[in-house]
């Protein structure tokens, strides 16, 4: 037979086992709605007009090698092309090193912006290694 005492620290230690798995998972659901907050915060840029217009504009950009990219859209023969450039691929790489600290959501990334990041990354791959050798 249980005696009360007994009942009295069994119902403790699983209420203190039930807080715990409580804790725990109310910190792993803080977590992921953190992620998922940055993940849009980071995304919204590309889910405005002005930011589709800004993707647009670097996908339709044309040249034959690194020289005529210089001459079209270096910063020095296109200032305001080379900002957009800039911020863009500054976008990115933020975007990749927020993903690296595992403060982002892959799966909400690769769904809005996957296609256009890896399309604009081969795209400009050859030139952003162009401007590595040379600087």
């Amino acid at each position: 037979m249980l005696d009360i005492q007994s009942l009295s620290i069994t119902l403790a230690a699983l209420s203190f086992v039930v807080a715990v798995l409580y804790y725990a998972l109310n910190l792993r659901e803080i977590g992921r709605n953190r992620r998922i907050t940055l993940t849009s915060t980071v995304l919204e840029p590309f889910m405005t007009k002005e930011g589709y217009g800004e993707v647009m504009e670097m996908l339709v950009m044309e040249w034959t090698d690194f020289e005529d990219f210089k001459n079209k859209y270096d910063h020095r023969a296109n200032p305001e092309n080379a900002n957009l450039r800039m911020a863009m691929w500054n976008r990115f790489e933020t975007i990749g090193m927020l993903y690296r600290e595992g403060l982002l959501d892959l799966k909400t990334l690769y769904s809005v912006i996957g296609g256009v990041l890896t399309v604009i990354w081969y795209k400009f791959k050859p030139i952003i290694e162009s401007y590595r050798e040379t600087e």
